[in-house]
């Protein structure tokens, strides 16, 4: 008996039109579609569209806009050829025809997207040191991501950076607060 090791994955979100009106939707409001569907559409071009398979782990990253935040996790189901019973059900205009489809199972939404920044020294991506220009490793679709980066980018993880310890769940309730206290300075 073989054991599976599900693999993670971080997938990239811009914004997008409704399907139904053609209605401009945020990064946020084409996730919160696809998450309802329980799908997400892999391109010719995405980067580890054949790797990924079923029992995997998927993290939402929200880019374009001025955007770079984490907004959701879930579990691909099964991963299936893209065909047109699948657009029937597509809540977004397609920009072209996926090569494959996710089934997404156990999705979770976070309340307010947490703004990625503040953990990007907590990932061993970037173990050297962040880049300057770190959105770049964030680009592609569908990047492969290890297993602590994802617990990080998730919330999920325990993780030391400098003196401080962030415990499972605090790098996004202080993403949250200190997004909040933004609009709150701005309003």
């Amino acid at each position: 008996m073989s054991t599976t090791i599900a693999n993670h994955y971080l997938l990239t979100k811009r914004a997008g039109l409704a399907a139904s009106t053609g209605k401009a939707l945020t990064a946020r409001a084409c996730t919160v579609r696809l998450f309802e569907a329980g799908i997400w559409p892999l391109w010719t071009a995405t980067r580890n569209r054949r790797r990924i398979a079923g029992g995997d782990h998927v993290a939402v990253y929200l880019a374009g806009n001025g955007l770079s935040c984490m907004a959701g996790l879930a579990t691909v189901a099964i991963v299936e050829r893209w065909s047109s019973r699948h657009l029937a059900h597509y809540p977004l205009v397609l920009d072209g025809t996926p090569e494959a489809v996710l089934r997404l199972s156990d999705t979770t939404l976070f309340n307010v997207p947490v703004p990625a920044k503040p953990m990007l020294g907590a990932l061993d991506l970037f173990a050297g040191g962040v880049p300057l220009k770190w959105g770049v490793y964030f680009m592609g679709g569908c990047r492969a991501i290890s297993e602590h980066d994802f617990d990080v980018l998730t919330g999920r993880a325990s993780t030391r950076r400098g003196d401080v310890v962030f415990e499972a769940g605090e790098t996004h309730r202080q993403g949250f607060a200190e997004q909040q206290q933004e609009h709150s300075d701005h309003a």
